[in-house]
């Protein structure tokens, strides 16, 4: 009885030191992921060559994968600028404007 016992202790700490290698190996793929991924938006950031009208035009409004504010972000746009709606002049503004004309 006893020996079982001990021979369940060590097939634990062997299962032990099997899920510690298997969370180690599996923390060193995601910082490799994560390395690649940092790198990939620096260089996105970098090479951003576009006009503001162009990088306006990727911007996924609807329900897209990424939420608007990273989008901004890794467009270089400012998100406010995002929500501006020009107004058009007022009548009154039309009207003075073609008096002096």
């Amino acid at each position: 009885m006893a020996l079982e016992g001990l021979r369940r202790l060590f097939e634990k700490q062997d299962s032990t030191a099997e899920l510690r290698r298997a969370h180690e190996q599996q923390l060193t793929e995601l910082y490799v992921e994560i390395g690649k991924l940092t790198t990939q938006i620096a260089w996105l950031k970098k090479v951003t060559t576009l006009t503001r009208q162009e990088r306006v035009a990727l911007i996924e409004r609807a329900e897209g994968e990424l939420p608007l504010r990273l989008q901004a972000d890794l467009l270089s746009l400012s998100r406010s600028s995002l929500y501006y709606q020009p107004l058009l002049p007022s009548a009154e503004e039309s009207a003075a404007q073609t008096s002096h004309r």
